[in-house]
């Protein structure tokens, strides 16, 4: 018999082909969740990037050394304030509110916005039509602080990661979608841009909102919890107590120097010599006395040193025109010593120190400090009123010195000075400018010299600096560090 071989048929049941796509959908469900997720968290790490370069732009990085100092830099330490919206570390000047730019197109002079013959008529209204302000920052915005790929008045010019941007999808609100606030010193909310110390940037998360009970990529970016961004102390420093290291002080005291005890000295000062008694002889002339080797017993009265020869012969130390330091009065303790005399200190003169800042030439004075100017090393602070904040940088300090420190401040013209302060009420500071190397500026709002050296300001007074003024010091602030010591 034949045996033949029957080959069974088998195949997938239906059960098992559903066993087998709900197998790869699971799989599919779980790459793209990862998928997504890994999106997500790309996105939230664009954000904490753009996060910190615009804290980078506003106030450098502190707490980084270059070349062995701190890289302090940004839109602070050039303007030596907050910035009104995150616009103006973009853009010098723009357009207010809720206006754009019309034409990004520079014009002749430079300016962005060639539309129209005034500024305001650059700004414009989603119809075309002009309005709105335009804002000038100044001449000392160096930007632009931050790098961006689109026009600075697109609503998403830098973003954050979530693509969130202004309110509008016409015009922007200069902020490109993040939440901008801003706190005095007390921690309050204001809106007044002179009493900002406290900046707080955010961004909205992925859905868009301000909410503290946000989850997940939904929350807001710092937390509320982490704020402020930028502190006070990040880009102010308080000048009170501010030290002065004083190296062998002898600005004021008294010399026991005596006035010329012969009458050949008397004479060549100019002094009437006084009748007296001869040693040891019953003389009656000074003349006689010293022929016989005498000493005459007199005094000289009514001279005066007006020469460096007369100051010669009478052994004195000539300090310029007009004065002989010694032996009537030798002003410095090593003038008096080296003359073999006894110096005397004395405490009646006080110093008072000046802080010009360069970003914005605004002064702080500090009250007077008494001094004892007994020849020897010494430290002292300045009592400045507290808090009083400049911002950090390079700073101009100015030393006075007088009893009380009172009076007028009028400057010295052959003085060094960085920027003059006030120009409205001097009628001479625009040629006085120009003559003293400097650049005036005048913007339609405010009038200064820029990168002055030695221009002459008489319309500036303070109730505490009055007296001698010093050469200038060059003083580097640096926020979160303790005041440095200036030396003089």
């Amino acid at each position: 018999m034949n045996l033949s071989l029957i080959k069974k048929q088998s195949a997938f049941t239906l059960v098992e082909v559903l066993v087998v796509m709900l197998i790869v959908v699971a799989l599919a469900s779980v790459t793209l969740d990862f998928t997504k997720d890994f999106a997500f968290q790309a996105r939230y790490e664009v954000t904490q990037d753009r996060y910190e370069k615009l804290k980078r732009a506003i106030i450098g990085r502190p707490g980084t050394l270059i070349n062995g100092q701190p890289d302090i830099s940004g839109f602070v330490a050039d303007m030596g304030r907050l910035p009104l919206n995150i616009h103006e570390l973009l853009v010098e000047n723009y357009c207010d509110d809720d206006y754009r730019i019309s034409d990004n197109t520079p014009d002749s002079t430079g300016i962005v916005g060639a539309t129209g013959t005034t500024p305001d008529s650059w700004c414009t209204t989603e119809t075309g039509t002009p309005g709105g302000g335009w804002v000038l920052q100044g001449t000392n915005w160096d930007g632009p602080y931050l790098t961006i790929q689109k026009p600075d008045y697109k609503p998403n010019a830098f973003s954050d990661g979530w693509g969130n941007e202004a309110s509008s999808n016409v015009f922007t609100d200069h902020n490109y979608g993040w939440e901008v606030e801003y706190w005095d010193a007390s921690n309050t909310v204001t809106t007044t841009a002179a009493d900002y110390a406290h900046m707080i940037i955010q961004s909205k998360g992925k859905n868009g909102v301000i909410n503290t009970t946000d989850t997940g990529y939904d929350k807001d970016f710092p937390l509320a919890g982490a704020m402020p961004s930028i502190r006070q102390i990040d880009w102010q420093i308080d000048l009170n107590g501010f030290p002065l290291r004083l190296l062998a002080s002898s600005v004021a005291g008294t010399c026991s120097a005596p006035a010329p005890t012969d009458p050949a000295t008397c004479a060549t000062v100019g002094g009437s010599w006084a009748a007296g008694s001869c040693s040891g002889e019953t003389i009656t002339t000074p003349n006689d006395c010293i022929l016989l080797n005498g000493v005459w017993s007199g005094s000289c009265s009514g001279y005066s040193i007006s020469s460096s020869t007369a100051c010669g012969q009478v052994t004195g130390i000539w300090s310029g025109p007009g004065t002989c330091l010694s032996p009537i009065t030798p002003l410095t303790k090593l003038a008096c010593l080296s003359a073999g005399e006894t110096w005397t200190s004395s405490s009646t003169n006080d110093l008072c120190l000046k802080i010009i800042d360069q970003t914005d030439a605004s002064y702080n004075s500090s009250t007077s400090q008494s001094v004892i100017e007994d020849g020897t090393s010494q430290v002292i602070q300045f009592p400045y009123t507290s808090p009083t904040y400049v911002t950090p940088g390079e700073n101009i300090g100015i030393l006075f010195t007088d009893a009380g420190c009172t009076g007028p401040n009028t400057y010295d013209s052959s003085h060094a000075k960085n920027i003059c302060i006030d120009t409205n009420n001097d009628p001479d500071f625009t040629s006085n400018c120009a003559a003293k190397g400097g650049l005036f500026i005048d913007d339609g709002t405010e009038k200064f010299c820029r990168n002055i050296i030695g221009n002459t300001c008489t319309d500036i007074t303070g109730t505490n600096l009055g007296g001698t003024e010093h050469p200038s010091i060059s003083v580097m602030l640096i926020p979160h560090s303790i005041l440095p010591t200036v030396t003089w």
